[in-house]
């Protein structure tokens, strides 16, 4: 057949090397099945072992954002599931070390908040046990881990939404343009070819529309704080 997706870089038997998985598509046009393969070359363990996988030396880790670590092991066959505890040092191999987890499964990835430190001597150190077997791994070179100064994120305040109405509508005479804010606002009155013909600017969350304008169909628009809203307002 024809694959569609192949993937490699996890150990899903736990013998300590990557696996295969590869989706395949089989048969003709109309009859195209897909099948998931797993190809394992499975070699039985002889003792206990885990292994960092990521981060393992020269990353560099944004202080706050969330990473993956990842690691493989290679369980013996009848120790049982493994279970893995993850620790962290921002001084090199010789700690001290701040747990991460302890007894995460052992399905070889875990999410992580990096934490609010500043260092370029980070490492890992993972510990698995299977039974009444431990085996533990230091990762190998520092990665650096730093806290981003001088970049502050874009905090967007919601807006209020803004509604507008005339009162009495249609009016023969002055009318009153009413709005959902007390706060300052300005109301435009633009005719049936959008031309603006008045512009009043009130406060109090109303504003009066005198005798001035002509019998006619209008638009008004209020404004306030960037948000506007508009309405249909006849003059007889």
């Amino acid at each position: 057949g024809y694959h569609s997706a192949l993937r490699s870089g996890s150990d899903f038997d736990h013998d300590g090397r990557h696996d295969i998985v590869v989706q395949a598509a089989e048969g003709t046009i109309y009859t195209y099945i897909n099948r998931l393969m797993a190809l394992s070359p499975w070699q039985e363990p002889a003792a206990l072992e885990i292994l960092g996988r990521h981060p393992v030396g020269g990353e560099f880790l944004p202080a706050g954002s969330v990473r993956f670590i990842d690691w493989t092991t290679a369980v013996p066959q009848g120790e049982g599931a493994a279970l893995v505890k993850i620790e962290f040092s921002q001084n090199g191999p010789s700690g001290p070390w701040v747990t991460i987890a302890d007894g995460a499964p052992d399905n070889g990835r875990f999410q992580w908040t990096v934490p609010q430190v500043n260092s370029a001597q980070c490492r890992l150190r993972l510990t698995a046990s299977a039974g009444s077997l431990v085996h533990q791994h230091i990762t190998e070179e520092d990665f650096s881990v730093m806290q981003l100064t001088g970049v502050q994120d874009n905090v967007s305040v919601p807006l209020v939404p803004l509604s507008v109405h005339v009162s009495p509508n249609p009016a023969r005479g002055a009318a009153t343009v009413n709005v959902s804010r007390s706060c300052c606002f300005t109301a435009t009155v633009m005719d049936i070819t959008g031309r603006a013909v008045s512009s009043i600017t009130g406060a109090g969350g109303s504003v009066t529309l005198g005798n001035e304008l002509p019998a006619g169909v209008y638009t008004v628009v209020a404004e306030s704080d960037g948000v506007t809203a508009k309405t249909r307002f006849v003059k007889l």
